[in-house]
């Protein structure tokens, strides 16, 4: 759950910095409105695909990090 509430911080962040709404995003990533609000609420099992799918979005590098 950490990782997925640092991703979500990010993500927010970034959209914020970008002057982007959720729904523009959704719209770059051709996914739901509701696919992002549950990404940024930390809700959803983000594949690796949905992760680079958010980087091209967005113009950033996620950094996902095993922790075990």
């Amino acid at each position: 759950l950490a990782q997925s509430f640092d991703i979500a911080v990010c993500i927010l962040d970034t959209l914020r910095t970008k002057k982007m709404t959720q729904k523009d995003l959704a719209e770059k990533m051709n996914v739901s409105p509701q696919f992002i609000n549950k990404i940024v609420k930390g809700q959803e099992n983000l594949s690796l695909e949905t992760i680079a799918k958010l980087n091209r979005a967005l113009g950033i590098k996620l950094k996902v990090v095993d922790t075990n």
